[in-house]
């Protein structure tokens, strides 16, 4: 078990090609793992934030990641930027 570890940066397969994962499946591991947190960050979307959301209300208490909502924008001169809510 990693101490207070978040994953901060986290795409599911709402991010069009580019993340693999379905959301449930990313909170599952992340509290099979132990982490504190996990923000998912979908390219320009939340899409992913509500089957996230309902994969942790499922989830006994004890041991239950927190949801971090965010989203991951790419500006047009190339950074990209993480939000964080």
């Amino acid at each position: 078990m990693l101490p207070a570890y978040a994953e901060l940066h986290c795409l599911s397969n709402f991010s069009f090609q580019r993340g693999a994962s379905h959301p449930e499946e990313l909170v599952a591991q992340a509290a099979a793992f132990g982490y504190r947190a996990i923000a998912l960050t979908d390219e320009c979307s939340f899409a992913g934030v509500v089957r996230a959301w309902r994969a942790l209300q499922a989830l006994p208490e004890a041991g239950r990641p927190r949801l971090i909502v965010g989203c991951e924008l790419r500006l047009a001169d190339g950074p990209c930027l993480v939000l964080l809510a």
